[in-house]
């Protein structure tokens, strides 16, 4: 699965995080999409966890409080859990 995060907001720490052999660089508000494993490394780093990304069928089944939300790529649409079901931002099931 993919994770799509963002940098730390304050530049004067720095961005770049090196995970593996790859480096990470953004900029505050900036989102990147990375895979699951490497966003546990960078939220260690400071980074925010936005949420998982891909299509409809790649929503988590069971909603677990750490990934409320999924950047739902078949339907073009950031969808947000209510514990139970998935919502648009208008609050309308998806």
């Amino acid at each position: 699965m993919t994770t799509r995060v963002m940098p730390p907001g304050n530049p004067a720490s720095g961005t770049a995080t090196h995970v593996n052999k790859t480096v990470y660089s953004a900029t505050p508000g900036q989102m990147l999409d990375v895979s699951d494993a490497d966003a546990q490394v960078l939220a260690g780093a400071g980074w925010y966890v936005v949420g998982s990304v891909g299509p409809t069928s790649a929503r988590q089944a069971t909603v677990v409080p750490t990934a409320p939300v999924h950047v739902d790529t078949t339907i073009g649409k950031t969808v947000y859990s209510d514990g139970v079901s998935y919502r648009d931002k208008d609050g309308k099931l998806v």
